[in-house]
């Protein structure tokens, strides 16, 4: 009997000691408002499990990110280099996204009294992903929330409702052309594809945390699939494109 009251005491101990997380946050938004701090985004979980508050606080330029811990990580604007996605050629597997950091390239940004992102120049709003980032609308810029060093070039539209950034890339004949055949490929009738359009298409898909997790397995060439490990030899691919070029004077033809 004494063990199952010693249980029964633990239990309630341990009620009593539980956060009630939702209420947490909605006491925290009414604090930062009255603080002047503009609300970013804000959990909306009953249960509790997300717990978070993102706000903008245009008097001592920071973003903050409040997880209902000790600290509030606050994360400082102004001028930081900026980290590209872009795609590269490996001689193992064929294309694949890494991250280009570009230490000269620097961006400035700061916020405003209503919370908005500048440049200096213009003003956009801010489109957040829980407490995971920031995106500056029609900028092509943001913040991966644990990775405040560097701006990402992120945009709006490749934001999925999963949180996942599903990048789309466009024009890269000049990423897996050696430089050679860079004017043959411009100049030649037999073998022409104007690097210039959309005929090239891969894609990759990023976490919310900014971790490069996929790689579609193919990438299309004016609708002609080609699986991503051929663009690793030169001399392979080109069989893919004149197949390209075959089909689009097929079409024309007819």
């Amino acid at each position: 009997m004494k063990k199952i009251f010693l249980a029964f005491l633990a239990l309630l101990i341990v009620c009593s000691c539980a956060k009630n997380y939702p209420d947490m946050v909605k006491d925290r938004v009414e604090q930062y408002k009255k603080e002047g701090k503009v609300i970013l985004s804000q959990s909306n979980d009953e249960t509790g499990k997300e717990h978070y508050v993102v706000y903008a606080d245009a008097k001592s330029q920071v973003i903050g990110v409040d997880t209902l811990g000790k600290d509030v990580k606050e994360i400082r604007l102004g001028k930081k280099p900026y980290v590209s996605f872009e795609v590269k050629v490996d001689e193992m597997h064929g294309l694949k996204v890494k991250k280009e950091k570009y230490e000269d390239a620097i961006q400035n940004f700061y916020i405003t009294a209503s919370g908005k992102i500048s440049d200096g120049y213009d003003t956009f709003r801010t489109r957040v992903y829980k407490d995971k980032y920031i995106v500056f609308v029609n900028r092509g810029f943001g913040l991966f929330l644990n990775d405040d060093n560097v701006y990402y070039n992120l945009s709006e539209k490749n934001m999925g409702d999963d949180g996942n950034i599903h990048l789309v890339f466009h024009n890269i004949f000049d990423v897996v052309l050696p430089e050679e055949w860079q004017n043959y490929m411009s100049n030649s009738q037999d073998l022409y594809i104007d690097r210039y359009h959309s005929d090239l298409v891969f894609k990759a898909t990023v976490s919310p945390e900014g971790k490069i997790i996929s790689h579609a397995k193919s990438a299309y060439c004016s609708g002609v699939k080609i699986p991503v490990e051929m663009f690793s030899d030169w001399l392979t691919l080109r069989s893919y494109i004149v197949k390209v070029v075959q089909l689009q004077n097929l079409e024309e033809s007819n």
